[in-house]
């Protein structure tokens, strides 16, 4: 429910202030879903805006968390190498 309403405000008002805070915590939800992919396209689409700066709090709050993300999912698949193990991606298995 509470997804549905961020992308609401994402959708209903992209000008509004609010619509930039409200697609960070989209990325938020999503990431504590397990929907990886679409945490990070959240966070990108915020990084890619040409209405936000790198001042902008909700820019360096996207790109904070998708360096976190991404390290994270770094850290993950050298672990898989190191012992021969893979893990299931969420994301992944819902494509199919």
């Amino acid at each position: 429910a509470a997804l549905a309403e961020l992308r609401e405000v994402v959708e209903t008002s992209p000008t509004d202030p609010a619509a930039f805070s409200a697609e960070y915590l989209v990325g938020m939800v999503c990431l504590e879903r397990k929907e990886l992919a679409e945490a990070d396209a959240a966070w990108r689409k915020l990084l890619g805006s040409n209405r936000l700066t790198p001042d902008a709090r909700e820019w360096q709050k996207s790109l904070l968390a998708l360096a976190r993300q991404q390290y994270e999912r770094g850290t993950l698949e050298r672990r898989e190498a190191e012992s021969g193990t893979v893990a299931v991606d969420p994301a992944a298995v819902k494509a199919r």
